[in-house]
């Protein structure tokens, strides 16, 4: 039986190495997002980062907020953000915990993977010391 993390962490890989199929621009996109969004959650909170990120028009950002709802179980971000935003005081804690958790092997990923590639090696060292 695989760990909560585990999962996490196997969701992320895969929907990241998908992500390698992109261009290079949209690939610094998703790779800045996922680099970006924890402190935006952290700042501004989870319902307003959510929103934010969704109203930005990008693909890759978007994308990236698609990707970590898929890895928490949501079938869209619209729902993950209804969640967000209706959620009590405890289960909004632990959701925002949920995604910040999520969003660091996002971020991990993209660093190691699509900067990698691009040949970033101080995103790759950012994102391997986590």
């Amino acid at each position: 039986m695989k760990t909560r993390e585990q999962e996490w962490a196997q969701s992320a890989y895969d929907k990241v190495r998908n992500r390698q199929k992109k261009d290079r621009s949209w690939q610094d996109k998703y790779i800045s997002q996922a680099r970006g969004f924890p402190q935006l959650v952290k700042t501004s909170g989870l319902a307003q980062a959510i929103a934010f990120v969704g109203s930005r028009g990008e693909e890759a950002q978007r994308a990236f907020l698609h990707d970590v709802a898929a890895t928490l179980g949501y079938e869209s971000v619209e729902a993950l953000e209804e969640r967000a935003r209706t959620a009590s005081l405890s289960d909004y804690i632990r959701l925002t915990r949920q995604v910040l958790g999520v969003a660091q092997w996002y971020r991990r990923y993209a660093d190691i993977i699509l900067a990698q590639s691009a040949g970033d090696e101080e995103g790759v060292e950012r994102g391997v010391g986590g």
